[in-house]
């Protein structure tokens, strides 16, 4: 049976025949100096059957000295790429992780254009696309939660608040966005996998303030199909996304690796470690971190109360507490009660939080229309 919002489809697509693009400029470029994720372009696509799509093209590069029918092949876009589609179709339905439509490795003829945009000005290496590499189909979400946290700090000047007012509100507008983002993990753990590239651009939103985590380029499913353990056979298998965002752990079995290790050992709440380091830096640009202000890890038991999640706030409490700087005081709270009769789905946490949210991102975003 297809999960909630399937394309029931198989093959490939063909620009011109299935497809036509939306608009010329990549959803991800802003400029040809500029440009959000290093491993793809992503289009806005009116399809001919299922309507307007997003298009994402897996960057695949070569120079003079390659072979195009060994890079293009299947063997090799689905070694260099797989994870990207295979590890979010390997998992049930959740509404705050992205939910893929299609697949397929198709030709990049159309795309030879963009070829610029990718390859640094001035490079003497001769560089060209792969004749074929792997897109993925999904619906479109509006932003990132890079982009709305950044932008809602611009316009925070024209909140009309009083100050207990705007923090209290601020604050349910930050627990509502870490709360998502715990679900999303809390699901990925149940499933056994990890993403391995958290991150505040890897959090997609929509404008009905539901936050979805993309990217899995980076992400392992720690049990193989017939249910054994994965193992990191090579030192450089034990990495993620971004070296600065690594946990400890992944550090010292990096540097230390010897023998074949179970991913499950290195990773098993290192992307609750990146997501504390993360929104401890949003903690403290929204100013939750000093002293007269509530402290964010014992509001997440105090503003809500959700079954299931409890063990994931527990084990990020304690993760946020290492990421916390010197002067920031940020105790996990010594005990956990967690209401038994809440669905560790339900999204709609407390209304005044997503009264907040809309209201924030109406400012913010003043022409959006909410879905």
């Amino acid at each position: 049976m297809a999960s909630r919002g399937s394309i029931v489809t198989s093959g490939e697509w063909a620009y011109g025949e299935d497809y036509v693009l939306i608009s010329n400029t990549p959803l991800n470029v802003q400029s040809y100096q500029e440009r959000e994720g290093s491993c793809s372009l992503i289009f806005k696509i009116l399809h001919q059957q299922y309507g307007p799509l997003v298009l994402k093209m897996m960057v695949n590069l070569l120079n003079q000295t390659d072979h195009d029918s060994g890079q293009s092949g299947t063997l090799f876009l689905n070694k260099q790429f797989s994870a990207e589609h295979s590890v979010p179709i390997s998992i049930p339905y959740h509404p705050n992780v992205v939910h893929l439509l299609h697949s397929y490795n198709g030709s990049t003829a159309p795309f030879k254009r963009y070829l610029p945009l990718l390859v640094p000005e001035g490079l003497d290496v001769d560089i060209d696309m792969a004749s074929r590499t792997s897109f993925l189909a999904m619906r479109e979400y509006p932003f990132s939660l890079k982009n709305f946290v950044n932008k809602f700090l611009e316009h925070k000047v024209k909140l009309c608040l009083m100050a207990k007012e705007r923090i209290r509100e601020e604050l349910h507008l930050v627990l509502l966005l870490l709360l998502q983002s715990l679900f999303s993990l809390q699901h990925l753990k149940t499933s056994r996998v990890v993403h391995r590239d958290i991150k505040l651009d890897n959090f997609m939103m929509r404008h009905s303030g539901q936050v979805v985590l993309i990217d899995f380029g980076w992400a392992v499913n720690l049990l193989k199909p017939d249910g054994t353990p994965t193992i990191a056979t090579e030192k450089n298998d034990i990495i993620a996304g971004n070296s600065v965002a690594w946990a400890p752990e992944i550090v010292a079995a990096h540097n230390s690796f010897q023998t074949p290790t179970l991913y499950s050992e290195v990773y098993g709440t290192s992307d609750l470690y990146t997501l504390g380091k993360t929104f401890v830096s949003v903690f403290e640009v929204f100013g939750f971190c000093r002293k007269e202000t509530v402290t964010v890890v014992s509001s997440v038991q105090e503003e809500c109360r959700i079954s299931q999640l409890s063990s994931t706030v527990s084990l990020f409490s304690t993760r946020c507490v290492e990421r916390a700087p010197p002067s920031v005081s940020m105790s996990p709270p010594p005990s956990l009660s967690w209401d038994a009769s809440c669905s560790s789905q339900t999204v709609l946490l407390w209304e005044g939080s997503w009264s907040a949210t809309s209201r924030y991102i109406c400012l913010v975003y003043p022409h959006s229309t909410h879905l």
